[in-house]
């Protein structure tokens, strides 16, 4: 599979002294739980171990995870605990070795690229409605006749359903290292593509930011109409999925805008 196994690491360090705060960034689900905790236990999961074993290191007083393009990658490790006490092994060995410094002016500009879609026809919204009337055990049925119930209400409210799924991206520059944040549970390809826009900077990308009403998923995805390109648009109750050229769409107007 492919995936981008990247760990991101910033240290800050205050001029007038004290603790240092630790930022760390990669691309991976925290959806793991514990053996000896339920499915569903609440926690900081992965992350959350990471950070307190950072904190437990006698320079670091602040920690602080950003998450990467993770749509589509989930641990190796059924354990959030092993998986965090990996990561911490990683940002601790990047912290002990030669760290090059960030200086340099700070930019950051916010952008959005209109993905236009086309909703179902109130025709074809009578289908899923239906088969949830005769299926009433059938969960997904029952969340596809909720979906169609709900495109059918914008018709009558406003007309049509959304025509445009905008993707909203969030630069920041400082210096030689440039913060990209994509809306949306973006797969992992987005961010391999768009770090190679930038080869000769520090270039670390962020999902989740601002908005997150459904995947960004890349074409394999979309075709293979499995739960990231396809399956999961009707839970977010979004009119569609994403057509086929939604990468290549946004990772283009990102290199067209060249923040």
């Amino acid at each position: 599979a492919l995936y981008d196994n990247f760990v991101d690491v910033l240290r800050f360090v205050p001029k007038g002294g004290g603790g240092e705060t630790v930022l760390f960034l990669t691309g991976c689900h925290p959806v793991r739980s514990h053996p000896e905790g339920g499915h569903y236990t609440m926690s900081a999961n992965y992350p959350g171990q990471t950070r307190e074993i950072l904190e437990n290191e006698p320079a670091v007083s602040h920690s602080m995870f950003l998450q990467g393009c993770a749509g589509d990658i989930n641990p190796k490790s059924n354990s959030y605990r092993e998986t965090g006490e990996q990561l911490a092994q990683d940002v601790t060995a990047v912290l002990g070795g030669t760290l090059s410094p960030v200086e340099g002016g700070i930019f950051c500009y916010l952008d959005t690229i209109h993905v236009a879609v086309t909703p179902w026809s109130q025709e074809e919204l009578q289908a899923p409605l239906q088969k949830a009337e005769e299926t009433p055990e059938d969960f997904l049925a029952r969340r596809s006749g909720r979906w169609a119930r709900l495109m059918l209400g914008y018709y009558e409210q406003q007309g049509t359903p959304p025509t445009d799924m905008p993707v909203y991206v969030q630069t920041l520059n400082i210096g030689d290292w440039k913060l990209i944040g994509l809306s949306r549970e973006a797969t992992t390809e987005f961010s391999i593509a768009i770090k190679n826009l930038w080869p000769d900077q520090k270039v670390s990308v962020a999902a989740y930011t601002n908005d997150v009403p459904s995947y960004l998923a890349t074409d394999p995805h979309i075709k293979k109409k499995d739960y990231e390109g396809y399956e999961s648009f009707f839970w977010y109750g979004q009119p569609n999925h994403f057509p086929l050229g939604t990468f290549d769409l946004v990772v283009s107007r990102i290199k067209e805008n060249n923040r």
